[in-house]
C-alpha cells in the first residue's frame, strides 16, 4: 500500500475540545503522526512521533510513551495515543475513533480526517 497522507480535526467524546491532526501518515503496519491536543483549560499542546504508532492484534495503532509539549514545555506525563481506523478502504476520507491515555485518565475522540492533495 502506498502511503496517504490525511489531516484534519477529532473532536473528544467528553470534552468541549479536539484533536488537530497536524500529518497522519498510514503505512501498512504504522501511523506516523503530528498532532495538538486543543483544549481551553489546557491550551495547546503538540506531540510528534519519534516512533509510530504500531499496528496491533486487533487492529488498532498503538504509539507509546509520546511526549508532548506546549510554548517549549515538555509535559511530565507521557501519552499513549490508541488510533482505529473503522473502514479499510482508505480513501479521500477515513473514520478515525481513538483515546489518548494520559496521567491514568483516558479521553476518547473520533472524527473523520481528509486527504492532503500533494
Amino acid at each position: 500500500m502506498k502511503p496517504k497522507q490525511y489531516s484534519g480535526k477529532l473532536y473528544y467524546d467528553d470534552l468541549i475540545a479536539h484533536v488537530e491532526i497536524i500529518a497522519f501518515i498510514i503505512r501498512e503496519s504504522e501511523i506516523g503522526f503530528s498532532l495538538a491536543s486543543v483544549t481551553s483549560e489546557h491550551g495547546r499542546w503538540v506531540a510528534e512521533s519519534g516512533e509510530p504508532a504500531l499496528l496491533q492484534p486487533d487492529g488498532s495503532y498503538l504509539a507509546q510513551n509520546v511526549y508532548a509539549s506546549s510554548n517549549g514545555t515538555r509535559a511530565s506525563d507521557p501519552w499513549d495515543i490508541v488510533f482505529r481506523i473503522k473502514h479499510k478502504e482508505i480513501g479521500q476520507y477515513i473514520e478515525i475513533s481513538g483515546e489518548l491515555h494520559e496521567g491514568g485518565e483516558i479521553y476518547e475522540f473520533g472524527g473523520e480526517l481528509e486527504a492532503v492533495q500533494g
